[in-house]
């Protein structure tokens, strides 16, 4: 009998030892995404999941997390399938809410939403989800949400949401795309003068920038519709130095000096006229 019992504890032992364990599931996902057996890795990431299913360990979540974020990559980047995709990165946030993989996974989820499913307000409370976690991306991430906003036609919010980029990042890149961004809301929004004043800031703020010369551009548009031709003037004159489009901006010089020519036209004709006049009657 205990020839026996030892040999049933070995038996046990070894098929203990040849079972694949979760993670070793995940590498075998791993593997097979990288040679494109897209089936085989969708598979390992499943028995990995079951595997966990009743585990709450720490170790466990972050194992379930990195499954998820691998099934659900596959789906988006392999096999594009958008709907599976975001089912799976819905599951991932769910059940992995603080992970790494969940932060991916709601920038991926966004894009995704805006992008395939024309579900701008969806993409916009899926990054203020991520927002609520203070990530590290949270600058670009804000401005992201002031860009849909802008998409939206909501101006008003999109302008509010610039300026909060402006005013929390300061140090951060995204600042001059949102002050930007800020600026055309207000263009459209019906507030001139606002959008003008946060052009030239920005022009002031980054005047080595990529956004100064457009900035300028825009200065001079804001100028010309409120009938400051001159200063509209100077201002493209100055975007000409550095616009990627020059001739957008020649275009815009054109115009105005059309405008002043048209102008001085009928004075020039009073004054022949009058001329013409005074010559008579001598």
């Amino acid at each position: 009998m205990r020839g026996r019992a030892a040999l049933a504890a070995l038996l046990w032992l070894l098929s203990a030892g040849c079972r694949r364990s979760a993670e070793d599931d995940l590498v075998q996902g791993k593997n097979a995404r990288f040679e494109q057996r897209h089936a085989e890795a969708l598979e390992s990431y499943r028995r990995a999941l079951d595997k966990l299913d009743r585990d709450g360990s720490p170790s466990a979540q972050v194992l379930r997390a990195r499954a998820l974020a691998g099934a659900a990559e596959v789906y988006d980047v392999e096999l594009g399938d958008a709907k599976r995709a975001v089912e799976v990165y819905r599951e991932l946030m769910r059940a992995c809410p603080e992970s790494p993989e969940a932060l991916s996974g709601r920038i991926r989820l966004a894009v995704l939403l805006k992008d395939r499913f024309d579900d701008a307000r969806g993409a916009i409370q899926v990054l203020n989800d991520a927002l609520a976690r203070s990530p590290p991306e949270s600058a670009e991430l804000r401005y992201r949400v002031a860009s849909l906003y802008f998409t939206l036609g909501d101006y008003a919010q999109a302008s509010l949401e610039g300026a909060e980029v402006a005013r929390r990042y300061e140090a951060s890149a995204w600042v001059d795309d949102a002050l930007f961004l800020q600026g055309q809301a207000l263009q459209l929004r019906g507030k001139p003068r606002e959008a003008l004043a946060v052009f030239e800031a920005l022009a002031a703020r980054f005047p080595d920038g990529e956004l100064r010369p457009l900035s300028l551009y825009e200065q001079g548009r804001v100028l010309s519709a409120l009938g400051e031709r001159d200063r509209a003037v100077a201002a493209w004159m100055e975007a000409l130095k550095a616009h990627p489009q020059p001739d957008v901006v020649r275009a815009e010089l054109d115009r105005a000096r059309q405008g002043v020519e048209a102008e001085r036209a009928p004075a020039l004709g009073r004054e022949e006229a009058f001329r013409g006049h005074g010559e008579k009657g001598r």
